[in-house]
């Protein structure tokens, strides 16, 4: 049994994989496996992952159909035999020290969950910069995680919470894969919450490092050149199941989860305007979704003290869509800016 599990889905990302799997491979710390998940690429990828499998006895290529991110990091961690695992996204990379800094608080603490800092790398010239710490560093046990992570570990009034991303972090691979398995294969918005939120409440340890060993891919011309709408479903099946999962009845859990699904489904309404259709209509698509009873109730029951928050809710509450569509024209604008 390796130490760690390092799983990488791929898809469409033959432009960065070999510097992703590259960084893996040069860890200073060795004792892990790699596990390549190839999500049906149309690109290069398939061919170098295979390439990289002939070379390194460590690294394992699994090739599936495309499904998604999250049936990637499902068939990943269905063979993964590390005592923990770690993921990476197929266009990031990692510093040489990344494994390393995580087995020796491994040594020392031997916590559920291993948390670090990250790097936003901008391309285009634009220069790096590192995220900032939110709790504390250091070592948590399961009474600070209550007293200190719990009030803000899904979504506090302040639209502040634990840090959602999957990657940037070691899981004891039992809880990890217990909760990654239940994420739905269709949540395209908030996937990584949906499993890193139900492994922070069910962890009795945690470590927070102040290193910053992960490198987080800032492709801003992608982003504004693959304008996405998003899927009405998503908000509504992690809400659901974050209900099944948690009890909701602890801290303010119920309130949290409320704000959360407010703020995603304010992201989702923001996307419609990617549409190519007329204003009448995506309003009209858009007044039907909200309707629903998941929705409504949380719409009508978000708190929030932040300015930003209660512009979200007000303005799905009292359907200013006017006021949005310039939202989401104005942001389109600050992207082109960026890129120019």
């Amino acid at each position: 049994m390796p130490k760690f599990s390092v799983i990488i889905p791929i898809y469409n990302v033959e432009k960065y994989i070999r510097q992703c799997i590259d960084s893996v491979l040069n860890q200073s710390y060795t004792d892990f496996e790699v596990i390549l998940v190839d999500d049906g690429s149309p690109d290069n990828c398939p061919t170098i992952c295979d390439e990289y499998a002939e070379k390194d006895s460590r690294i394992r290529v699994l090739h599936k159909q495309n499904g998604g991110l999250v049936s990637a990091r499902k068939a990943g961690a269905n063979i993964a035999n590390g005592e923990y695992i770690v993921c990476v996204d197929g266009d990031d990379w990692i510093e040489e020290i990344h494994l390393e800094n995580f087995n020796s608080i491994i040594q020392e603490f031997s916590p559920d969950i291993i948390t670090c800092r990250f790097i936003y790398a901008y391309e285009n010239g634009m220069s790096n910069r590192t995220s900032r710490g939110r709790y504390p560093f250091g070592y948590y046990s399961k009474e600070r995680i209550v007293n200190e992570i719990y009030p803000s570990l899904i979504h506090n009034d302040l639209v502040k919470y634990f840090p959602p991303s999957i990657w940037a972090k070691a899981y004891r691979a039992d809880l990890y894969k217990k909760f990654q398995m239940q994420v739905d294969d269709r949540i395209k918005i908030s996937e990584d919450s949906a499993c890193t939120v139900p492994c922070v409440f069910y962890a009795n340890s945690l470590y927070i490092s102040d290193k910053a060993t992960c490198n987080y891919r800032q492709n801003i011309t992608s982003m504004t050149k693959d304008r996405k709408t998003l899927s009405w479903e998503g908000p509504e099946l992690v809400h659901k199941q974050y209900m099944n999962q948690m009890d909701l009845k602890q801290m303010d859990f119920e309130a949290q989860l409320y704000r959360k699904t407010v703020h995603e489904l304010f992201t989702v309404v923001v996307s419609q305007f990617n549409r190519n259709e007329p204003y009448r209509k995506i309003v009209k698509d858009i007044k039907t979704h909200l309707n629903s009873d998941v929705y409504s109730e949380c719409i009508k029951k978000a708190k929030f003290k932040a300015w930003n928050g209660k512009w979200m809710t007000l303005s799905l509450r009292y359907r200013l869509f006017l006021l949005i569509k310039l939202y989401h024209a104005v942001n389109l604008a600050k992207q082109k800016r960026n890129i120019g």
